[in-house]
């Protein structure tokens, strides 16, 4: 049985993939980040002694767990800020592009990484310039996570007088 469940959800897979390849070639999309589900049973898995692991890993990120009733268990670490707010000032940012760290900071950056960084930063640029003005973009910049390198780049702004911070959080949720 496990074979059969396993060949259905490579099939539903690559049907999907096949799918989000029809609909860039058609104008629809100009990037798809396609994802799948694989469960795994993990004996003795100790909760805690993982968290503590992955928080010491991943100093400078964001380390979460958290379980909802509707959508299961979650855990993981993030380097990317959602959000910063100082009196009227927003800072947020665009990490996309990676590289596997080997020794050093100093790496090209081929176009496909280029690329989605600066389709993840327009992106936020545009949900952003209905409740933010004065926006600045800074110029991406290598930083390094654990044994991964991102692109990164700062969004700031003047958030409007009208716009409440919820609204803000709604926007630049995933």
């Amino acid at each position: 049985i496990q074979s059969d469940t396993n060949e259905s959800a490579k099939n539903n897979f690559e049907f999907i993939v096949s799918k989000a390849i029809q609909e860039i070639e058609n104008g629809t999309f100009s990037k798809v980040v396609l994802s799948r589900k694989e469960i795994i049973d993990l004996p003795n898995f100790d909760l805690s002694s993982f968290f503590i692991k992955l928080a010491g890993t991943y100093p400078s990120a964001f380390t979460y767990c958290w379980f909802h009733p509707e959508i299961g268990f979650w855990m993981g670490s993030t380097p990317e800020s959602l959000l910063k707010v100082n009196r009227n000032k927003l800072l947020t940012e665009a990490l996309a592009g990676t590289q596997l760290y080997q020794g050093s900071e100093e790496v090209v950056w081929h176009k496909k990484e280029k690329d989605e960084q600066q389709f993840v930063t327009d992106y936020i640029v545009q949900i952003l310039s209905k409740s933010v003005s004065e926006i600045q973009i800074s110029t991406p910049k290598t930083i390094k996570t654990g044994n991964l390198l991102h692109l990164k780049t700062e969004i700031q702004g003047i958030i409007h007088n009208k716009t409440n911070l919820n609204e803000l959080v709604l926007l630049l949720h995933p």
